[in-house]
């Protein structure tokens, strides 16, 4: 690796460019604490500034490439989510709960939950959703209960409100990311043995939620799809009628027609 790494540098000198060494790093893989000081040596004796991160900061393009880091990551989420949605409250309640959901909650996650696998974080998952939950129940001055907010967790094609949950997302989206990207991995490291721990990982978890799984295996909908029907299905087997009919009603086209859109600050819904 240090031969290849020389090597590029004098390559791009031919070309008048440089390395910057205060932005490089150096990652060790699979070295042990006594090879660790001489190999970080062999490196900076060429590259000097050169960093060395620690495992847990690791991530590429953003996402985290050790498994300890993906809770540090969610709460970093969650705390960003916070500072960003104390000013919803000022502004007229429908555009705040479109921002909210169009743009804050899930949105703001989904590259995270389909490239590492935040399955495995339950607690920090739930901590995002519960921030979720506290700020519509602020922005549309309500309060919601366990089935009221599992029902405003599905899409509104299923009776909700739209605002997913994170820690339902989290497997389809790992899930379909994985299998989409399989046939690439295969191309670039055909020795690989797929699945690999992470997706069985994540496809026992789905087993133990779910009793089916999707043939399109690629599509995040389709998992998600079968989620919700599962979750509906669930809030449906109630006794109560006003319930049970409240959900069908909210299942029809055109109830809840007014929630994807953008209101002006002179309109009311």
């Amino acid at each position: 690796m240090l031969t290849n790494a020389t090597m590029i540098r004098g390559s791009l000198s031919s070309i008048g460019l440089e390395v910057n060494n205060s932005k490089c790093e150096l990652l060790l893989i699979n070295h042990t604490d006594t090879n660790k000081p001489q190999t970080s040596k062999l490196f900076q004796d060429q590259f000097p500034s050169l960093s060395i991160s620690d495992p847990i900061h690791w991530q590429l393009l953003g996402s985290p490439l050790h498994l300890e880091s993906v809770p540090l990551h969610l709460k970093a989420k969650t705390k960003v989510l916070d500072s960003i949605t104390e000013n919803l409250e000022l502004i007229e309640p429908h555009q705040a709960f479109f921002i909210l959901k169009n743009c804050l909650s899930i949105p703001k996650l989904t590259y995270l939950l389909r490239s590492a696998p935040c399955f495995k974080s339950k607690e920090e998952l739930e901590a995002f959703d519960t921030a979720i939950r506290i700020d519509t129940e602020k922005i549309c001055n309500i309060t919601f209960g366990k089935d009221s907010w599992s029902q405003a967790s599905l899409p509104i094609r299923h009776g909700g409100l739209g605002l997913r949950s994170a820690a339902d997302m989290s497997l389809p989206c790992f899930l379909s990311s994985s299998f989409a990207c399989q046939g690439l991995v295969n191309r670039l490291l055909p020795s690989l043995t797929l699945p690999h721990g992470r997706v069985i990982s994540a496809t026992d978890a789905w087993s133990a939620l779910h009793d089916s799984s999707p043939r399109q295996k690629e599509i995040q909908s389709a998992w998600g799809d079968l989620a919700c029907r599962d979750s509906l299905a669930a809030l449906l087997d109630t006794p109560s009628p006003w319930n049970h009919c409240r959900l069908l009603t909210a299942q029809k086209s055109h109830t809840a027609a007014c929630l994807p859109s953008q209101l002006l600050a002179s309109e009311t819904c």
